[in-house]
């Protein structure tokens, strides 16, 4: 038996795969997981919950756990070529959008996109990520609701650059001199 409060890592994992395989499974995209694992961060403590993790298992071990989560989607995302990424927002936008017009004004004001680095990324990875996905997220991500189209061909899924990955953005910032 353990004692109240020791977390063990077989819990945490147990945790993260129940979350993986029920929740995480049913939502489209690593995108759309990325913004409902960070919707789960509170905001002024940087902790996670979630009440049915928490039921099963503990407060401190679901925290782990949809931490470890987003770390894992986040990391699966900087790997993505620029043309993955696209797509990850067209298949976003398709599944979310009510009203294009509303997603656009939404975005704009709420910009979603500045929360969903997970809080132990590197601030350069966060930095970054930000940087090159703002306006992808901003322009790109809505063709797939009618707001850019043909208006924009280059935001288009098969027109971005096939082998450019943030992953490869972020190589090159390390390797740049200090």
């Amino acid at each position: 038996m353990r004692m109240h409060g020791e977390l063990k890592h077989e819990d945490v994992e147990a945790a993260r795969r129940d979350l993986a395989d029920r929740t995480l499974a049913t939502i489209r995209g690593d995108l759309a997981r990325l913004i409902y694992l960070a919707s789960m961060r509170d905001y002024n403590t940087g902790e996670y919950h979630h009440e049915g993790l928490a039921y099963m298992f503990t407060e401190s071990v679901a925290g782990k756990a949809i931490a470890a989560c987003h770390r894992d989607v986040f990391r699966r995302l900087i790997l993505c070529s620029v043309k993955e990424l696209v797509e990850q927002l067209e298949l976003y936008g398709s599944t979310n959008c009510s009203s294009s017009s509303e997603l656009a004004r939404i975005w704009a004001k709420l910009q979603p996109y500045r929360v969903t680095v997970p809080l132990e990324c590197s601030p350069l990875a966060g930095r970054l990520f930000y940087q090159i996905s703002r306006p992808l997220w901003q322009s790109c991500s809505l063709a797939s609701c009618g707001l850019i189209g043909n208006h924009y061909p280059h935001c288009q899924a098969r027109d971005a650059p096939h082998d450019l990955s943030l992953s490869f953005v972020f190589e090159l910032a390390n390797r740049a001199p200090g």
